[in-house]
């Protein structure tokens, strides 16, 4: 079927175990409308049904196992668009659908919208939830799963970027005088950073720099090639501090490939 207006099921009810609304391969060219009072308590099948907006309710959904997704396109939605509830919308479709027969377009067709309609929080949260699911499946080669963990936990990470700037900036890890006190063969900055003698030649320590400087590849700030954390004053912190260090750099290595590969999905999304 096709039309260029819209479907209005405005309150409408298929309360009956065999009541289904099937709209499969529907061309609707303006709204189809499950708002209301709506109740479908027999089922929901839109297979490659397309639609300009969607409008519903929560109230409106089919049960679970009841509503058929795969398929079904549209641009706009007029209804809740929090990722959690619209992850519960896609949980409602059959089992096999979620599981032995994972169906990702539903996902991806809503993750897309949601980020054009500029919800990004909950399209980025309904792309988790497609790459859970699909983890779940054990449909991944055998050498692929951690590959595939490492990077939704490294997506984590990234996603939660305050606090990768936060903590290599903290007052304990770039303040404190055990992280200052530096050496190279170059210079003593023991002397340098306690009495400001010696060191006439080389950068002073900027911890805010220090950090971008360790944390950024191939950037050269002038503080990394200057400071490297003491570990031979004799306290434990001095090699902490060696530690993180290496860990801050190894982070910052991640964190860029992360970016350079989904700045590169994006641009041929795009293109």
């Amino acid at each position: 079927a096709k039309t260029e207006g819209t479907l209005n099921l405005f309150d409408g009810k298929f309360l009956g175990p065999r009541e289904d609304l099937r709209c499969d391969r529907a061309q609707i060219g303006d709204t189809i409308c499950f708002s209301g009072d709506s109740a479908f308590a027999g089922g929901m099948s839109l297979i490659d049904c397309f639609v300009s907006t969607l409008d519903d309710e929560i109230n409106s959904w089919p049960s679970p196992g009841k509503l058929i997704l795969d398929g079904f396109m549209y641009n706009r939605i007029i209804g809740p668009c929090d990722g959690k509830s619209r992850i519960k919308w896609l949980e409602l479709q059959p089992e096999s659908h979620l599981t032995t027969e994972f169906k990702p377009q539903p996902y991806e067709q809503l993750s897309r919208v949601l980020r054009d309609m500029g919800q990004i929080e909950a399209a980025r949260d309904v792309a988790i939830a497609k790459e859970d699911r699909r983890r779940a499946t054990n449909k991944l080669p055998t050498l692929q799963e951690p590959i595939h963990w490492l990077f939704g936990a490294i997506v984590g990470f990234w996603l939660a970027w305050q606090q990768a700037v936060m903590v290599p900036n903290s007052s304990v890890m770039l303040a404190s005088d055990a992280w200052a006190e530096c050496q190279t063969t170059a210079h003593p900055t023991k002397c340098w950073v306690r009495d400001a003698t010696g060191g006439a030649d080389h950068p002073a320590f900027y911890s805010l720099i220090y950090s971008l400087d360790t944390l950024i590849p191939i950037v050269n700030l002038g503080q990394e090639s200057a400071w490297t954390p003491n570990v031979d004053d004799g306290r434990p912190f001095g090699l902490i501090a060696q530690v993180y260090w290496w860990f801050h750099t190894l982070a910052g290595w991640v964190i860029a490939s992360l970016l350079a590969v989904t700045l590169s999905r994006i641009f041929r999304r795009t293109h």
